[in-house]
């Protein structure tokens, strides 16, 4: 059996991909997955409750091995009558003022900090900070016109009234990797490497 844990907001098809090429290139072993925010991944990892993580960059990987890091750029959720809404690339800058729709620190500390950072020096300087995992509930803020989101394009449709658009900042991505203690490694560890990423590029990650 390996004990694998996966960020929250893994997307089915990710998923999907991830299942069927681990089973396909190791069918005898059981993977046993976990959603877990990226800190608690890698305390897992440290106290050998978990095998492997899929975790976000920047984040303390010290004392692990890790595979290829898979970039995703980030965009904005918006509501559709905001002011940057019709922007084809939306400048961060024309944000300021607004609030922001964020994860909870406590998910991936570093992570947190260079995003609002990378806000921070484009010129976005939120008027308020608000916290949602749920991706339902980070919507239904935004919807409410509470917040601007940032995240990858959509997989799906979003609700009606809401918009996503890129925006001008590279240094903003959703960046993975799997991760796992150098004492794993082998086989096993490769198909599910290889197998996490085949995932996260199954959904438009490059």
């Amino acid at each position: 059996m390996l004990r694998a844990g996966v960020p929250p907001d893994t997307t089915p098809m990710a998923l999907r991909t991830l299942v069927a090429r681990f089973t396909e290139h190791v069918p005898d072993v059981l993977l046993e997955l976990h959603e877990l925010t990226t800190a608690s991944q890698l305390a897992k990892l440290r106290a050998e409750e978990l095998d492997a993580g899929l975790v976000r960059h920047p984040c303390d990987t010290v004392g692990l091995e890790s595979s290829e890091v898979v970039h995703r750029r980030l965009g904005v959720v918006l509501p559709a009558d905001h002011r940057a809404a019709g922007q084809d690339v939306v400048r961060l800058r024309t944000l300021d003022g607004s609030a922001l729709v964020i994860f909870p620190r406590e998910m991936a500390p570093q992570l947190y900090d260079h995003m609002l950072e990378a806000c921070r020096d484009n010129g976005f300087l939120p008027s308020a900070i608000r916290h949602a995992r749920n991706p339902h509930f980070v919507h239904g803020l935004v919807m409410s016109g509470l917040g601007a989101h940032l995240n990858e394009a959509p997989y799906d449709d979003l609700p009606a009234g809401l918009v996503w658009r890129p925006i001008d900042e590279p240094r903003l991505t959703w960046s993975t990797s799997a991760v796992w203690p150098p004492v794993q490694g082998g086989e096993v560890i490769g198909a599910f490497a290889e197998a996490a990423l085949a995932g996260l590029r199954s959904v438009g990650h490059a």
